[in-house]
């Protein structure tokens, strides 16, 4: 039995070395849809205007799309999380996630890491690099950017400290910065989805630019 095992454990391995590399440049490199493509987030309506896709008559759909980000990130995948709270230990926790994270995507140059921030002492304890951008604006700004932008319903002002809630949550942008994701820093298995999901939305981005480049 135990021999069993470990001729199972090296046979996944060899899958996870050899086989998945392939069947991702196979994805990449052939325009067959053989993943499930990401829901967007948020209100939309149907727009007046039409698209053609293999010769079928399409009509638009306006969805709801992000104006705040840094400039420097137009076109890129974005995963933003909002630090409005002087909460000491749930900030620590946050920064850590998302620096394993940045460390994790270091090598995808489609995604950028942004955590936007009312106070520079609650960023202290964490490392940045070039990934991982950090934008400092009063509290009271980034508190109705989350809620009506980003649609982090959660956060709220407390009447009595005068203080906002903390939103432990990381929201995915596409290109088009659309909401393509949300993710809870506490939850495992949301954090194990966001990692397969930033995949999938980098081979989307990367086909957009290949459809692109043959216009």
């Amino acid at each position: 039995m135990s021999e069993r095992r470990s001729l199972l454990k090296k046979l996944a391995i060899l899958f996870f070395v050899f086989a998945l590399p392939a069947i991702t440049f196979f994805w990449l490199k052939t325009g067959q849809n053989m993943y499930k493509p990401l829901r967007v987030l948020g209100p939309k309506e149907v727009a007046s205007t039409f698209h053609t896709k293999k010769g079928r008559k399409i009509q638009d759909t306006i969805y709801h799309t992000i104006s705040f980000y840094p400039a420097a990130d137009t076109g890129k995948i974005i995963m933003a999380n909002f630090l409005l709270t002087d909460d000491s230990f749930g900030n620590k926790a946050m920064n850590e996630q998302t620096w394993r994270l940045v460390q994790y995507f270091k090598k995808n140059p489609k995604l950028s890491f942004i955590t936007y921030t009312g106070d520079t002492k609650w960023l202290a304890d964490s490392s940045k690099n070039d990934n991982w951008k950090v934008v400092y604006a009063p509290a009271d700004s980034l508190a109705a950017i989350a809620k009506q932008q980003y649609l982090l319903s959660e956060i709220q002002l407390d009447s009595i400290t005068k203080k906002y809630t903390a939103a432990r949550r990381y929201v995915m942008l596409d290109s088009h910065h659309r909401i393509r994701g949300m993710y809870k820093m506490e939850n495992r298995f949301n954090i194990d989805t966001l990692m397969d999901e930033v995949k999938v939305l980098t081979v989307e981005l990367i086909r957009e630019e290949d459809d692109k480049k043959l216009k």
